[in-house]
């Protein structure tokens, strides 16, 4: 902090994540991209009204307005976000293979295609208040630090990305502040690799392999396992495992036994569930860690394989074909299109400062529990894919507890998981429980 004044506050932003920007392209000038205002203040607001205790809290007098569905404040300061030194963001398409979103050839409304890039400020930023209330600019500038911690910025933010810190805490600190923050018993966290987010020396490159390739690599192996599992070693679902502790079926499992999709002959690696799944009540359980539009499954089509654009069947790198994905497009039933849920957002919470990654469960969005949705086959090509058209419909879980389920979820990673995968090519999740206990 420093050039400090009754009427304003100078904070300096540490970066530790990229920030994924859909501006950072270099017909607008990439340097001079930078964490939006317009992103930070409204989030810093909602905040602000929590900490306070709801709007019935706040004094009137700090009140600029009431957002447009009458329930989010605006406070009374000012926020400008720039580069501590100008022009000196370096921007990369070099993001980390957990993004996906640069996949579409789509183009924005300027014309360009719509990719977003990754942008580092190698300088830092500085984030200016202004306030003229006295009292409003103290309570700021006693709550942004937690702020920080527990908010990330820009796309992708649940996983990692745009993270900033404006001052340094200790790991049991980052802990206390997110389990405050969420409500949670619980915080974990893991070693990413590095430590470093830039990397000065000779062309001021990102760091790739050290840096934040291998912060998202681990992030991204915690995540899927526990909802996608994996495939090199097999390992479930976790997500799956879990529920059917609670005699709940899945929506993969009612899939192959609709021949939706996938696989309807189990693979040599799995074991043969068809006898069990029947006698279980399904569900569409992987929609409490966040749901998207559709979704691709390797088909178990004999023949049926991906081609290139010259019409050619397409090989792996040990020379075997390449099995055509099914995709699968996932609907909510609702009939009134403004209340259809497309996309939900995960309740696991990624934030990673300086090289270590937090992980945490947030609470508080239930609309997904209960809700009615439709899995279909959309795989265009009916004389190869004799399943495509068919569907099914699941609901939604009527509950789910994330903090059971993530506890749950480390204990089986640091066991189960690690045996399967070598203790030599893996890494330990650790807790901590509020109130200070490590494990």
């Amino acid at each position: 902090m420093s050039e400090n004044n009754q009427f304003q506050r100078n904070y300096t932003l540490q970066q530790h994540t990229m920030l994924l920007h859909f501006q950072a392209d270099n017909n607008l000038d990439g340097r001079k991209v930078c964490l939006r205002a317009s992103e930070v203040k409204p989030k810093l607001d909602r905040y602000l009204t929590r900490i306070l205790g709801g709007n019935s809290k706040v004094p009137t007098e700090w009140i600029q307005q009431l957002s447009a569905n009458k329930t989010d404040i605006s406070y009374r300061y000012q926020m400008r976000i720039e580069q501590k030194e100008p022009n000196t963001a370096r921007i990369t398409d070099d993001i980390p293979k957990i993004f996906y979103g640069n996949m579409s050839n789509g183009e924005n409304e300027s014309g360009n295609k719509s990719k977003k890039r990754g942008v580092y400020f190698p300088n830092g930023l500085m984030l200016t208040i202004t306030c003229f209330i006295p009292d409003l600019l103290l309570k700021i500038d006693e709550i942004i630090g937690d702020f920080f911690i527990a908010t990330n910025f820009g796309t992708m933010q649940g996983k990692g990305f745009g993270s900033f810190t404006v001052d340094k805490r200790s790991t049991d600190q980052i802990c206390e502040t997110l389990i405050r923050f969420n409500d949670a018993k619980k915080c974990y966290y893991f070693e990413g690799g590095a430590n470093r987010l830039y990397d000065k020396i000779g062309e001021n490159k990102c760091l790739n392999e050290q840096g934040q390739d291998c912060i998202f690599a681990r992030i991204k192996q915690v995540y899927s396992v526990m909802k996608s599992g994996s495939r090199v070693p097999y390992y479930r679902s976790y997500i799956y495992q879990y529920m059917h502790t609670k005699q709940i079926g899945n929506e993969k499992a009612k899939m192959k036994l609709t021949q939706t999709s996938p696989d309807y002959k189990p693979k040599r690696f799995a074991k043969p569930e068809s006898l069990l799944q029947e006698k279980l009540e399904h569900y569409y359980v992987r929609a409490v860690l966040g749901i998207g539009s559709r979704i691709n499954y390797i088909t178990d089509i004999d023949g049926y394989n991906m081609l290139d654009k010259n019409g050619q069947i397409k090989y792996d790198k040990r020379g075997n074909p390449i099995r055509a994905k099914e995709p699968i497009v996932i609907t909510h039933t609702e009939k009134d299109e403004k209340k259809r849920i497309e996309r939900y957002a995960s309740p696991v919470f990624f934030k990673v400062i300086e090289g270590t990654v937090y992980m945490i469960g947030r609470k508080g969005n239930d609309d997904i529990l209960g809700k009615e949705f439709t899995f279909t086959n959309n795989d265009k090509n009916t004389k190869q894919n004799p399943k495509a058209g068919n569907s099914c419909t699941l609901n939604v879980v009527d509950s789910f507890d994330i903090e059971d389920f993530l506890s749950c979820y480390v204990k089986d990673y640091n066991n189960q998981f690690i045996k399967k995968v070598g203790v030599a090519d893996c890494f330990r999740i650790q807790e901590y429980a509020k109130g200070g206990s490590h494990k």
